[in-house]
């Protein structure tokens, strides 16, 4: 299984998938297994995907975060999609 690129409600929806085949009455132990491995694959994956927005809503915060007195000190040319302390995905 290849998660690369995908979106976190893709990951969520897997996720979901995994979760309800454990929900069913027919577990095989050694697909039992396969299944926990997989899950914690995405479940790493989705913490990345989170902690990747967190950061981005954090940025953001940080730009509109101006102390009083300190707006005549921005340049109303500043690109707001500057994304310098953002990971690429």
């Amino acid at each position: 299984m290849s998660t690369t690129n995908k979106s976190l409600k893709e990951l969520l929806a897997e996720f979901d998938e995994l979760v309800a085949w454990f929900d069913g009455d027919d577990l095989d132990v050694d697909m039992a297994i396969a299944k926990f491995e997989e899950g914690n694959k995405l479940s790493e994956e989705i913490k990345k995907k989170l902690n990747e927005a967190k950061n981005k809503i954090e940025v953001v915060k940080a730009k509109f975060d101006i102390p009083s007195g300190a707006a005549s000190d921005l340049d109303a040319t500043e690109d707001f999609d500057d994304e310098e302390n953002v990971e690429d995905d």
